[in-house]
């Protein structure tokens, strides 16, 4: 079995603990002296994108695609990284195909529900969300979705429920917070939705004092 290089488990260690720059410098590194490997392209993507940088994630993604165009990995992070980078259509073309790869794909599934509620297209973003919570009936992102869905089809109390149920799967995913608290001003809850702002605010500065965190803020799900 081959070792893994120490560059590599630096670069790791340095996106868990926030230092994403080193990571990308190290990777760099790594990418120069192993221009095909797909694993370092994949990792630095991911390091782009915790930074925000989508559009050289976008690249290190694409260029991992075309190494290996049956790696479902690269593939749903290239379909996660176009949405991000405001390419829809490309994305769930990208995204189909992931789905061609593995019918039962989880992160496609996300991900397509992201495309759809990008697109204005509620009814079928909805379908995406049901059909990731058959395969995952535990994961928060699923429900987070599903609540998204609910309430662009104005299905207040179910988009509530859903909010409510991806927060109880992971109290410190935000996104969910944030949902849940916007349906209680629209319900004019608004003790309920003061709680939970205060509680957003918490565990936004302290995601900010942990940046490895923010890979799950996302609010997409992509496959690292």
């Amino acid at each position: 079995m081959k070792k893994t290089p120490q560059q590599y488990i630096d670069a790791e260690l340095a996106i868990k603990n926030g230092q994403i720059d080193k990571a990308i410098r190290l990777l760099d590194r790594l990418v120069g002296a192993a221009p095909l490997n797909i694993s370092y392209r994949l990792k630095r993507g991911e390091a782009h994108f915790i930074k925000e940088d989508f559009q050289t994630g976008l690249r290190d993604f694409a260029k991992a695609v075309e190494l290996d165009h049956k790696n479902i990995q690269a593939v749903i992070n290239f379909g996660a990284a176009l949405i991000r980078c405001n390419q829809p259509h490309e994305a769930k073309e990208i995204l189909d195909y992931a789905l061609e790869l593995d019918p039962n794909s989880f992160d496609a599934y996300i991900n397509l529900c992201n495309v759809f509620q990008f697109l204005h297209k509620p009814d079928e973003a909805l379908r995406s969300a049901m059909r990731a919570i058959e395969i995952r009936p535990d994961h928060f992102l699923a429900f987070n979705n599903l609540g998204t869905a609910l309430g662009d089809l104005n299905l207040i109390n179910e988009s509530r429920e859903a909010f409510q149920t991806a927060h109880e799967l992971n109290p410190q995913y935000l996104p969910s917070i944030i949902n849940l608290a916007q349906l209680h001003v629209k319900q004019a809850d608004y003790e309920k939705a003061q709680k939970l702002y205060e509680a957003a605010l918490t565990l936004k500065r302290r995601s900010e004092e942990h940046t490895s965190e923010l890979q799950s803020r996302f609010g997409i799900s992509y496959a690292v």
